[in-house]
């Protein structure tokens, strides 16, 4: 049953298009008087009357394509080039695909495999998407971005522990992801009560960076904590289509049977909440306190949506 905020963003959404379609034909319509004499590939772009080119005219245009543009990461919609932006980070986003799974182990192997099961599906990855789009847009023009770039490089050659090692004893935390042994533990001994050794971030000495010296310009990379917040937006964003699918009753997510079908309401409920459990837990090493409390806010704006959905689909006489 579809509320009727959902029909009137829909709406919005398809006046928009129409918009957009009748702004591009106006600008075809132009462009034909600028400039009347086109190739047989382009004139069938914009009138979309005339037959397809054959197998010998398509070679020849993609040969002058290339030529013309030897970035492989565009491609041509009428006069402009259009970047494919999931080409920018692919190499990114396959490693954070093949990672994520790691975050989700737990001690019952019931609750993994509901944590586990719609990231298992074939998925478009939108929101990791945007977290390294704006952060390749981003780093290198803020004045903290030599100390964060030199933190990652700390990381990567061992002086700093890793984005899986806890902040606390892991023998206290007792957070036992078999995925992560070396950096988890569980009650299954009793742990001691022993001096802590000072950890190895209080014992690193940052360089000093000068202010005065500092030159904006965009760095082209991405930090180890730049992937995992992409990581962690999908991991709140995959909690929450467990719960949506439990308040719409959908049989289907990503055309395999949803988690309420294939598990039941409540363990999808408690593998929705595992889920962000586990980003919570990976936010906080994250070390910037004011990431933790945008995201967490984003998590309050989420429920207080699906509260919303909620009394409109379920009790649409308390509205």
């Amino acid at each position: 049953m579809r509320s009727f905020q959902s029909i009137r963003r829909l709406e919005v959404a398809v006046c928009k298009n129409r918009r957009q379609i009748h702004a591009f034909a106006s600008h075809a319509a132009v462009q034909r008087q600028v400039q009347p004499v086109l190739e047989p590939s382009t004139a069938s772009n914009l009138t979309g009357n005339s037959t397809s080119p054959t197998p010998d005219q398509s070679q020849r245009t993609n040969e002058r394509s290339s030529k013309q543009n030897p970035n492989k990461h565009t491609f041509a919609v009428g006069s402009t080039q259009t970047t494919d932006p999931f080409a920018l980070v692919a190499p990114e986003l396959d490693q954070l695909r093949n990672s994520m799974i790691t975050l989700m182990g737990s001690a019952h192997p019931g609750l993994t495999q509901v944590a586990e099961y719609y990231f298992k599906q074939p998925s478009k990855l939108l929101r990791p998407l945007l977290v390294l789009l704006f952060s390749l847009a981003t780093n290198g023009l803020g004045h903290g971005w030599r100390h964060k770039s030199w933190l990652a490089d700390c990381e990567a050659n061992g002086s700093k522990p890793g984005l899986d090692a806890p902040l606390s004893r892991p023998d206290v935390l007792n957070d036992w992801n078999p995925n992560i042994p070396e950096h988890t533990m569980s009650f299954s001994s009793v742990f001691d009560l022993i001096r802590v050794s000072p950890s190895s971030v209080s014992q690193l000495h940052a360089p000093l960076f000068s202010s005065t010296e500092f030159e904006p310009r965009v760095a082209n990379k991405l930090l180890p904590t730049q992937l995992r917040l992409a990581q962690i937006a999908e991991m709140i964003h995959v909690a929450s289509l467990l719960h949506d699918d439990v308040i719409d009753t959908s049989p289907l997510r990503r055309g395999v049977p949803s988690g309420p079908a294939s598990f039941g309401n409540k363990l999808t409920v408690l593998g929705g909440d595992f889920l962000l459990g586990r980003a919570s837990a990976a936010l906080s090493r994250l070390g910037e306190s004011e990431v933790v409390e945008l995201v967490a806010s984003t998590i309050t704006n989420l429920v207080e949506g699906e509260v919303m959905q909620v009394r409109e689909v379920h009790m649409p006489e308390t509205l």
